[in-house]
């Protein structure tokens, strides 16, 4: 490995960041070119020894690949984060991974069982009662691992991503539980309380189904049609990992309601972090994604009584155009552009 400093060598973290991650990717020899399938799987560990089980329908390219040469390669990742390391003008991403080799054997019917138990196991599933009669028409095979690396990119301590230590993240899993907690800290402070830039997330019930709003969201394939699609970031503060604040950055504003009072930004924080600048750090981070999206200029609105949201506007380079009824909100809302 050319960055040794990135290289985990312990083995009992190597398994925990296999442990975290969803997907294996196998790499198959396939004459001139390789062939990479990516697939859900299952784990066990003994005496140091590593095997990865896999599912699959009992027909496919691959057996035929597995047949002429059942030596593979895999790789899988987690924990990805974009970092802005806006003082240095940089960005970078944090990242887990896995990259190894091994030996693909199919199972015979009698170990089929135990190995989807265990692979129902990795993603938490262990007590789903599933329908033992799929098995016998289902396809399982192993990969015994030979030889693995792990490697590891966190932004180092001391080189904070922002002068406020403050980083925006996708959302994910790692913060199942906060994400949930800032939820009802909104809920708790009151029913009108503005969760702007939260998307989905008042009127849902798990992260795990806010996560997936998310994520359909990003695309213009599966964001639902009377949305526009978007990015959305949780605001973390690096000290102690917590969550202060939620901001989405709208991909354009061709939409009648964005166009008019919505805006392509939209941004809350929570209850407990306010008047503390994060508002502030947290449009300087988003403006710098914009830009670095190809935008030269944003809008964005604030209700007219909103006297601390359009502080925050202002810092960012907002400049004031005019102010417009919201039918929906029962308000006046300022328009301002900010050009990047």
């Amino acid at each position: 490995m050319r960055r040794k400093d990135r290289e985990i060598r312990e083995f009992e973290e190597i398994i925990k960041v296999m442990e975290r991650c969803e997907i294996c990717r196998l790499a198959f020899h396939d004459g001139e070119y390789p062939y990479i399938v990516p697939l859900n799987f299952g784990m066990r560990t003994e005496n140091g020894k590593i095997t990865l089980y896999f599912h699959s329908a009992p027909e496919g390219k691959k057996y035929g690949l597995i047949a002429a040469n059942s030596k593979v390669c895999f790789e899988m990742d987690c924990s990805a984060r974009l970092a802005l390391l806006l003082e240095e003008g940089n960005c970078t991403m944090e990242y887990e991974s896995v990259i190894g080799q091994g030996v693909v054997s199919l199972l015979p019917e009698s170990e089929k069982e135990e190995a989807l138990n265990l692979l129902m196991s990795h993603y938490r599933g262990t007590d789903f009662p599933y329908n033992k009669a799929v098995i016998p028409r289902t396809a399982v095979f192993k990969l015994t691992v030979e030889s693995c690396t792990g490697k590891r990119r966190t932004v180092k301590s001391g080189r904070k991503s922002d002068k406020s230590g403050l980083r925006l993240v996708r959302p994910s899993m790692d913060y199942g539980e906060a994400i949930m907690a800032y939820r009802q800290e909104f809920l708790d402070n009151g029913p009108e309380e503005n969760m702007g830039g939260t998307g989905s997330l008042r009127d849902c019930v798990s992260a795990e189904e806010w996560i997936k709003d998310v994520d359909a969201m990003r695309n213009r394939a599966t964001c639902p049609a009377s949305l526009v699609d978007s990015d959305i970031y949780l605001a973390v503060r690096e000290a102690d990992n917590k969550i202060v604040g939620v901001i989405e950055l709208r991909h354009h504003i061709n939409h009648p309601v964005l166009s008019l009072w919505g805006g392509q930004i939209g941004y809350c924080v929570r209850p407990s972090e306010r008047r503390k600048g994060y508002a502030k750090e947290m449009l300087r981070q988003a403006l710098f994604l914009c830009k670095a999206y190809g935008q030269d200029r944003v809008l964005i609105t604030c209700d007219e009584s909103n006297f601390a949201s359009e502080r925050t506007i202002l810092s960012g380079g907002g400049v004031y155009q005019q102010s417009v009824w919201s039918e929906e909100l029962q308000a006046n809302m300022k328009r301002f552009w900010i050009t990047l």
